[in-house]
């Protein structure tokens, strides 16, 4: 999820029920939460309930580039560094500022 993310790109996102620690269920609720995907519940995941709901969106230009756009805000393609850094800075006794 973290790639759609980094590349701004609107989803529908169907979370696998039984993950493990429900993480799939967390990570969905984060985008949906920001406005950069639509989330749908596997037990209504339905070619009735998805299928228009695709067709609404892929003819929404502006609510997809809005979903886009908070893709884009809530990404971090430098956590890694961000996290490694930190890493280094506990080691060598520096403290964040």
């Amino acid at each position: 999820m973290v790639e759609l993310a980094a590349m701004g790109v609107p989803s529908v996102l169907i979370p696998f029920p039984h993950a493990a620690m429900d993480h799939q269920e967390r990570n969905a609720d984060v985008f949906a939460n920001a406005g950069a995907s639509v989330k749908i519940a596997n037990e209504k995941a339905v070619p009735e309930v998805v299928g228009p709901m695709l067709g609404e969106l892929l003819n929404n230009q502006t609510q997809l580039q809005k979903m886009s756009d908070r893709a884009l805000a809530i990404a971090r393609p430098a956590a890694a560094a961000t996290i490694v850094q930190s890493i280094l800075d506990s080691v060598s006794g520096k403290t964040a500022e």
